[in-house]
C-alpha cells in the first residue's frame, strides 16, 4: 500500500497535465532542431549554454522542449530577447535522459521574423544534445564564458581546448507558440429611426370687410393702375350697383321699405273709397 501512494499521485499529476483547458497547455509547434547524433557535452556551471531561434509565429510562447541531462539537478531556463533582455524565465529539474518540456507561466510575446534565445544555466552541469552538421539556419548554439558567448567550435579553439567533439553548431530545442486571438468582430449597430415632425397647422384669419376687396374691385385692379394703399378704389356704377347689392348694407334697404308702405297706403285709400261707394249705393236705395 505504502508504494501505491506515489503512482496514484504521478496518475493524477499526469492527467492535469492533459486535461483540456489546463494551465499547462501547450501551442502549436513552431521552431525545431531535432538530431542528436552528433553532440553530447556536459558543461560545468557557471557556464551557460544557449540557443538562438527566429520566430516563425506571432504569439505566446508557451513552451520550450530541450533534449538535455542535468544529472538530477535543476536548471534555469530563459528566453532572451535579441538585446539580452530576459523575457520569461523558470527553473526545473530535467529528465534522466530525452526531452524535457518547460511551460512558462507567464509566456512572452514572440514575432515572426525576430530572433530570440533559450538560455539553459545549470546548478552543476549539463550536458544539452544537439547536431554538428549546421542543419537549423534559424540559430545557432552558444556557451558564454564570463560575459562572451562563443559558438561550441569557437569556444574550444578561444580556449586551447578544442577536440573533434567540440563540433556542436545547433542543440536540439522545440518551441511552441499560441496565436493571438481573433479580434472581436464589433456589432454593428443599426441607425436610430428619426422622428418625423408633426406638421404644426396655422389658422388663417378670417379677413374683415374694411381690409378684403371684393370680387368686383378685384377684377378692376386687374385691369387698372392699383389704388394707393389705404384708398378705396374707384368705382364704375356698374361696379358700385355690384358692391352694395353684395355687401347688404342699409341704403340698398330705404328705397324697398319706401316702396312698401306706399303700397299700403294707395290700398288704404282704394278701400276708403270702395267703401264710400258702397255706402252711397245703401242711401240712394
Amino acid at each position: 500500500m505504502r508504494h501505491r501512494i506515489p503512482t496514484i499521485a504521478a496518475a493524477i499529476a499526469c492527467l492535469l497535465a492533459v486535461a483540456p483547458g489546463s494551465a499547462l497547455a501547450v501551442g502549436t509547434l513552431d521552431q525545431s532542431q531535432t538530431n542528436t547524433s552528433g553532440y553530447m557535452i556536459y558543461w560545468l556551471k557557471p557556464d551557460s549554454l544557449a540557443q538562438s531561434f527566429t520566430a516563425g509565429r506571432t504569439g505566446k510562447l508557451d513552451t520550450v522542449e530541450i533534449n538535455a541531462d542535468a544529472v538530477g539537478k535543476a536548471v534555469t531556463v530563459q528566453i532572451l530577447a535579441h538585446t539580452g533582455i530576459v523575457l520569461a524565465k523558470k527553473t526545473q529539474t530535467l529528465n534522466d535522459s530525452g526531452w524535457t518540456q518547460i511551460h512558462f507561466t507567464t509566456p512572452p510575446n514572440v514575432t515572426t521574423g525576430v530572433a530570440y534565445a533559450i538560455e539553459v544555466t545549470p546548478s552543476g552541469e549539463v550536458g544539452w544534445r544537439g547536431d554538428c552538421s549546421n542543419s537549423y539556419a534559424g540559430g545557432t548554439a552558444r556557451v558564454q564564458e564570463g560575459s562572451t558567448w562563443y559558438s561550441i567550435p569557437g569556444w574550444a579553439t578561444t580556449f586551447g581546448a578544442y577536440l573533434p567533439d567540440y563540433c556542436a553548431q545547433d542543440f536540439a530545442f522545440r518551441t511552441y507558440v499560441t496565436p493571438p486571438p481573433a479580434p472581436t468582430k464589433k456589432p454593428t449597430l443599426a441607425p436610430t429611426p428619426t422622428s418625423t415632425p408633426t406638421p404644426t397647422l396655422t389658422s388663417t384669419p378670417t379677413p374683415t370687410s374694411s381690409t378684403t376687396a371684393s370680387p368686383a374691385e378685384t377684377v378692376l385692379a386687374g385691369t387698372g393702375a392699383p389704388a394707393a394703399t389705404g384708398a378705396p378704389a374707384a368705382a364704375t356704377p356698374g361696379s358700385q350697383s355690384g358692391s352694395q347689392s353684395g355687401s347688404g348694407s342699409t341704403d340698398s334697404t330705404l328705397p324697398i321699405l319706401g316702396a312698401a308702405i306706399g303700397g299700403v297706403a294707395l290700398g288704404l285709400v282704394v278701400a276708403g273709397f270702395a267703401l264710400l261707394l258702397l255706402r252711397r249705393r245703401q242711401r240712394a236705395n
